[in-house]
């Protein structure tokens, strides 16, 4: 009850400057400040932060019926204060049966980067619980931006047309390098990405509105990720900013790597 009433906000860092800060209410975001990846950018000291991957929505689908992953199915949340948060969701599968998944959201420590893994628990046969061996679709869709966090969005000053083109899908992920000097990558460790672009128009910031500050922001959406997930199975994204040189030479260097197999 008190989740529902006013949900808490998880707090991560990385140890170089960088910030997770995400709403326990699932993809609900209460102030601008709030982004599943902010990073750092200066390699010696903290500075004004940048975000990049403000948050990501999720559904699972099942025999054509769909389900957001919301507060609405959460079961509960817990933190440790090494940059994690836990969320269980008991999430309906159709005809009276239900899954358990559990997503657990970390700061990868050191780097501008966090992991996000959706694991669907063992129904171990259980009555009432989707059978483990009957797979559910995970759906992910992340909503980006690039900004200084203290800024917001507006998709008519320039991002509605230069953003869509700043992206470069791959088979498992994209690219995203709206600017010189930074990018971010984010992927599925198993699954495919969708390309299939989208803005979310004025998305509201209840904080902000209450602090009169500007509330309203646009996000960007590539596309989206799809996995399927049987009981007792786990699927990782794994969303990181960096430098767009470092990215180059990583690129170099695993080019080399394979000519020399």
């Amino acid at each position: 009850a008190d989740l529902l009433q006013r949900p808490p906000l998880l707090l991560g860092t990385n140890g170089r400057g960088g910030m997770l800060r995400a709403n326990v209410s699932w993809g609900k975001l209460s102030s601008r400040y709030d982004a599943i990846l902010a990073a750092n950018l200066h390699p010696e000291y903290p500075e004004d932060r940048r975000i990049m991957f403000t948050r990501c929505r999720a559904w699972t689908v099942f025999q054509g019926y769909s389900q957001e992953i919301s507060i609405d199915c959460i079961d509960s949340f817990c933190f440790d204060y090494d940059s994690r948060g836990l969320w269980r969701y008991f999430i309906p599968t159709g005809q009276g049966e239900h899954v358990l998944l559990v997503v657990r959201i970390e700061m990868i420590p050191g780097e501008n980067a966090v992991r996000m893994l959706f694991s669907r628990h063992l129904a171990g046969g259980k009555e009432g619980k989707l059978a483990d061996r009957q797979q559910i679709k995970l759906i992910l869709r992340p909503d980006i931006e690039d900004r200084n966090f203290h800024e917001s969005t507006k998709a008519y000053q320039g991002p509605e047309h230069l953003w869509p083109k700043a992206v470069i899908i791959h088979s498992r992920g994209f690219t995203f390098s709206p600017a010189t000097g930074h990018l971010l990558r984010i992927e599925i460790s198993r699954g495919s990405f969708v390309s299939e672009p989208e803005w979310n128009y004025r998305v509201r910031r209840p904080v902000d509105s209450k602090r009169g500050i500007d509330p309203d922001s646009d996000l960007f959406s590539p596309g989206y990720f799809t996995a399927f997930l049987e009981g007792g199975q786990t699927v990782e994204l794994y969303a990181g900013i960096v430098e767009a040189r470092k990215e180059r030479i990583s690129h170099v260097k695993n080019i080399s790597a394979n000519i020399g197999k």
